[in-house]
């Protein structure tokens, strides 16, 4: 069973850039909404039904972590609100949720060994997409690897630089990718001492940071590289560490320099009538529907369609950008709530661990969490959730011994 669970996890990893679909259920314009079976469902169901029993001995022995447990809490709830209100949308994000159970349960019961193993299986299919990237970039277009469902749509552009995206579905979930195997890999230079296979997987990992132009990403990366400054003095591995962000980051970014220019003139620019201030208003009045139970898991977009005939508001429709007020929108106060409780648990405990390494893990997906929807409403970005969270309790674990 255990061996079940750690080739499920890797092979999950291993297939997570490509989203195959395998079967089309139900169809809608904001894709993330859209119920598929994806190639990388095949063996995260596999790890589901191994991790179970796992799950249930480990919370019998109050050994599960504090993230797995804040997590099994949300998912409570958000089965609470699809019992009122049931849909096939709701059985996908119940699905999803749940393999971040049983993702973070198995990755914490893992040996030292084949963490490097599922870690190394992550950041070889960061590296890969990297390379997709840069070609994509070099190319100004996808390479039409369409059997690969990479989109063929034309790649949106910063300035005049392309946003590259790999075979990922958005920009922000390739650098998402990209920052999740980067501190990963960083954890395994500083805590294992691992030598140069790990810190050049860890330069190719961060490529793409550099070239899809996301502040929010660039902003986490600083602040992982401020917390690993103090020690790294003396810490060889921690040099090594700062040194490949730097210049895994720095140089791509400086051969695209328009594309962060662009970017930079739009600092402060954002609105309330701006697509960020409509998406947020739109949360905020699909929470007052039903703020005790929600509309139902998965059932944002078939009630945000309802909300107006204001073109001026219709005119941009998709989920909130904030995973708090989302989940709140679709299952209730509570479940929000939860989920602010699990990033603030989480933040709390590394600021009281001192773990640089485990803050520059928490850092750079937080930013999605609140100001995107990256972790919990695209397939790819919820695996990379139950990873970062069973991550972060194997680290908080490493440090109390």
């Amino acid at each position: 069973m255990h061996a079940a669970r750690v080739v499920s996890l890797a092979t999950t990893l291993l297939l997570l850039p490509f989203a195959v679909v395998l079967a089309y259920f139900t169809t809608d314009p904001v894709f993330s909404y859209a119920v598929n079976l994806y190639l990388f469902d095949v063996p995260l169901a596999v790890l589901i039904v191994t991790a179970a029993p796992l799950l249930v001995t480990r919370a019998r022995t109050r050994e599960l972590g504090v993230g797995t447990v804040l997590w099994a809490i949300v998912v409570a709830f958000v089965a609470l609100s699809f019992i009122f209100h049931p849909s096939l949308e709701g059985v996908q994000t119940l699905w999803r949720i749940t393999g971040v159970l049983a993702i973070a349960v198995t990755f914490a019961e893992l040996s030292p060994r084949e963490r490097a193993a599922v870690i190394g299986a992550l950041a070889i299919g960061a590296v890969v997409q990297t390379l997709w990237a840069v070609a994509q970039v070099m190319r100004g277009a996808p390479l039409g690897a369409w059997w690969l469902f990479e989109s063929q749509k034309p790649l949106p552009k910063a300035g005049d630089a392309w946003i590259p995206k790999g075979t990922m579905q958005t920009p922000y979930l390739l650098a998402t990718l990209a920052l999740v195997s980067t501190m990963l890999a960083a954890a395994r230079v500083v805590r294992a001492a691992a030598g140069l296979p790990w810190t050049l997987l860890l330069v190719g990992s961060v490529i793409p940071v550099g070239v899809t132009y996301s502040r929010a990403a660039l902003g986490a990366v600083a602040l992982a590289i401020a917390a690993l400054l103090p020690r790294a003095r003396s810490d060889v591995p921690r040099r090594l560490v700062i040194a490949a962000l730097v210049v895994g980051v720095g140089v791509p970014a400086l051969l695209t320099a328009s594309g962060w220019l662009a970017r930079g003139e739009q600092f402060g620019e954002e609105r309330p009538d701006s697509s960020r201030g409509i998406l947020l208003l739109q949360g905020l009045v699909v929470f007052s529907m039903d703020p005790l139970i929600g509309v139902g898991p998965g059932r944002y977009m078939a009630s945000v369609r309802t909300l107006t005939s204001d073109e001026s508001i219709k005119r941009v429709l998709g989920p909130t950008h904030d995973v708090p007020l989302l989940v709140a929108a679709e299952s209730g106060v509570v479940a929000g709530a939860a989920i602010v409780v699990l990033l603030a648990a989480l933040g709390l405990r590394v600021l009281r661990d001192r773990d640089d390494v485990a803050f520059g893990l928490y850092i750079v997906l937080l930013p999605f969490w609140l100001l995107d929807v990256v972790p919990y409403t695209l397939p790819q970005g919820v695996i990379l959730s139950g990873l970062w969270l069973g991550a972060l309790d194997v680290l908080h674990r490493e440090r109390s011994l």
